[in-house]
């Protein structure tokens, strides 16, 4: 719309003779984006979507029409946008009433929506948890992974899900088979075939078809932050190379491509080159042969089905259609080989794509997203012990507090972005759970202090102590007609989850019992609400596991060299559901939770399960012989 329509002088002249027009970017104030997506919906009984198109009262700042795309002339079924500014105006001057009355029933709309939380409902046992197994199995698509039908999105959060329930001890081995073959086949999936980038790394928005085969070519950081997160967990539970080097080949491409010169990442690549869709990514046969010798043409031609069908307007988007072990026992090649053939073919491909036009990247600085990417990279390098990654997320974080965290507020972009926002809940959730992910890579008290002042400002302004959960917005963002509190997942997890989570984490580890009671009295307001909004709550779900089931923390002291040698091998044995913090002996001034974990000359070991904690551990095989039982009884 901005280019068929705000940049026509006749519609312009309409929209500045008519009204006050505002052009938001949904990603700097999602707080708005909400509140009028949920709006559309009241109204129209569909899905939103992007653009929005919202006329608002200008004293209630309640909508009164809202649509989605409207085109510059009549098309598609759908009014021209001169149209609908020309009815929209005469509609508002001849009905004021009725205008007020329908405001004033989607603010109650909105209001009613929250009062199905239950301040006096019982906290979530265990039956939650398989309610949403159960749930999940019905959907599954066995065939190409993944949930339902097109378009497919990536399933992150049900996947974390799953990845989470192979830990769970009141889940049968059988059940645990199957949630890591839902897991697995999805990742799996989303990863050979055309969802994912295969010359230059990254996973695409979604798939507008079933088979993850042919996808809307946007990438957007988010979800790729997730995604290399899950895909680490899953390679540390399965030791499938393959997951290894997608790994490596997305958080490449963000170093590559998305990383500022400020160490923050940028939020995303459009899917349009010169307006076409998908056109950097796309090949034709004739163009890859010229590109490659013989042997690499050969490899390419097989492996990504280049001998069949054209998928994507006359050319090819690359997928696997056939395994490389199998391409190479055709050709009588080692599989090295053929490796070697793919490696070098792919890398002449990728020099060819950048000599051609580039979408937009959107080079935002966003907080939240930062976060998110934080944690994941946090995640990778701890379940592939890679220092390379260990540092990029370290100096993020560095940039994350030094820009965008000001005079104890957090902002939801640096210093001199030119609209300067206090963040969200999302904001701040997310950033809490980055600081504890990359405590796990280096202790840093400063940090952990943070993290406590970020929590009690969070609870300061976004909590509803009376009802219970978390407002999306604070106190400090003014001009809203209704305050929404969001349980829901949509490509990034649930605010309320997220900040569930973060509060239970750094209640045990600090002794913050404030913290843990906010978490526990948000998963009972919650509890019942769930029950009917299964799919909708997937990591709240998976919160509620943590807190029926604590995650194991080690808590190590003692020197550098000690530290490093104990929480590798911490990591080496204890795959699943343990967090480790190595604190150097000469930490001092550490929160009641922590002071009382002392060194004593040599390094010693505490292995913590909620408040209680073992017994010191000084001896490196005892602390070897409890990690490998420990282990054992997780699997």
């Amino acid at each position: 719309m901005a280019h068929e329509s705000f940049e026509d002088l006749e519609t312009s002249e309409l929209m500045n003779k008519f009204f006050v027009n505002i052009k938001l970017d949904r990603e700097e104030r999602p707080d708005l984006d909400k509140i009028y997506q949920v709006s559309y919906q009241l109204l129209t009984n569909q899905a939103g979507g992007w653009p929005l198109t919202v006329f608002i009262n200008p004293d209630t700042l309640q909508p009164f029409f809202i649509g989605t795309y409207f085109p510059k002339v009549s098309r598609y079924g759908l009014p021209s946008f001169k149209e609908v500014l020309g009815g929209v105006y005469h509609y508002f001057n001849e009905n004021g009433a009725k205008i007020k009355e329908d405001g004033l029933a989607i603010k109650k709309s909105l209001q009613k929506m929250e009062t199905s939380l239950d301040t006096n409902s019982k906290e979530p046992d265990h039956g939650l948890v398989l309610s949403l197994f159960t749930n999940l199995q019905e959907y599954f698509d066995p065939e190409n992974g993944g949930f339902g039908s097109a378009p497919k999105f990536p399933p992150t959060h049900k996947i974390d899900f799953l990845i989470k329930l192979l830990s769970d001890r009141e889940v049968g081995q059988k059940d645990k088979n199957m949630a890591f073959l839902m897991a697995d086949l999805s990742l799996k999936m989303m990863a050979d075939r055309g969802l994912y980038d295969h010359v230059e790394g990254g996973f695409f928005r979604y798939s507008v078809d079933q088979k993850w085969e042919i996808p809307h070519f946007e990438k957007m950081l988010y979800d790729n932050a997730q995604l290399i997160r899950l895909y680490a967990l899953m390679y540390k539970i399965s030791n499938n190379p393959h997951y290894k080097e997608v790994v490596l080949s997305v958080s490449g491409w963000m170093t590559n491509k998305m990383l500022s010169d400020q160490n923050l990442f940028f939020s995303a690549i459009d899917a349009d080159t010169d307006q076409e869709e998908g056109g950097t990514y796309v090949w034709s046969e004739d163009e890859i042969e010229q590109l490659l010798d013989s042997n690499e043409y050969l490899i390419l031609r097989q492996h990504f089905g280049l001998d069949q069908a054209t998928n994507f307007e006359n050319s090819f988007h690359l997928q696997i259609k056939r395994k490389l072990a199998d391409v190479a026992k055709e050709q009588q090649l080692s599989l090295e080989t053929a490796i070697q053939l793919k490696q070098a073919a792919l890398k002449k491909l990728l020099q060819a794509r950048e000599m051609r036009a580039q979408p937009e990247v959107d080079t935002k600085l966003l907080t939240g997203i930062n976060a998110l990417t934080i944690s994941g990279l946090s995640a990778c390098a701890i379940a592939l012990d890679d220092e390379e990654l260990k540092s990029t997320a370290l100096e993020c974080m560095n940039s994350l507090l030094l820009l965008n965290y000001r005079d104890d507020v957090l902002y939801t972009q640096p210093t001199y972005a030119s609209n300067e926002v206090e963040g969200f809940l999302d904001d701040y959730a997310f950033t809490i759970n980055a600081i504890m992910h990359t405590l796990e890579l280096r202790w840093n008290t400063e940090y952990l202090m943070t993290a406590i002042c970020l929590a009690s400002r969070m609870i300061e302004q976004f909590y509803d102590s009376k009802n219970g959960g978390f407002y999306f917005s604070s106190k400090a963002h003014q001009g809203l007609f209704h305050h929404s509190k969001n349980f829901y997942d949509d490509a990034t997890p649930s605010g309320n989850a997220v900040a569930a989570k973060v509060l239970l984490r750094l209640g045990f580890l600090t002794g913050k019992l404030d913290f843990i009671d906010i978490a526990e009295q948000l998963l009972k307001t919650v509890n019942t609400h769930m029950k009917s909004h299964l799919d909708a709550t997937t990591s709240l779900n998976s919160v509620v596991m943590e807190y029926l089931q604590p995650i194991d923390v080690v808590i190590l002291r003692g020197f550098k060299n000690d530290l490093e040698l104990w929480q590798s091998q911490t990591r080496k044995l204890l795959k699943r559901r343990t967090i480790c913090y190595a604190i150097p002996e000469s930490e001092s001034d550490l929160p009641e939770g922590l002071s009382s974990k002392i060194f004593e000359g040599v390094i010693v070991a505490y292995i913590c399960h909620g408040f209680s904690c073992s017994k010191p551990i000084n001896d490196f095989k005892n602390y070897q012989e409890y990690l490998t039982d420990s282990s054992a009884r997780a699997q």
